[in-house]
């Protein structure tokens, strides 16, 4: 009884209609295209003598349209070692 019901659960999982791996990754590249977008990002540079923080600003329209715009580099000093 036990065999006939795992037969019977396994081969109604094996007949399910899934989606095909194109369809998905269509979708998923749907929804990952934006019109426009922003991004603010910022990067530290160690150097020998001092590091530097350089904050830039992205802008997008659609796939062929990037700016960008480099808003400060800020220098410190670091100690000595």
């Amino acid at each position: 009884m036990k065999y006939l019901l795992i037969t019977i659960l396994s081969l109604s999982f094996a007949f399910q209609n899934y989606p095909d791996a194109d369809g998905i990754l269509k979708k998923v590249d749907a929804n990952m295209s934006s019109d426009t977008n922003i991004t603010e990002s910022s990067m530290v540079i160690h150097g020998k003598r001092n590091s530097r923080t350089v904050v830039s600003r992205s802008y997008g329209e659609g796939y062929k349209n990037p700016f960008q715009n480099t808003l400060h580099l800020h220098a410190r000093w670091a100690p000595k070692c």
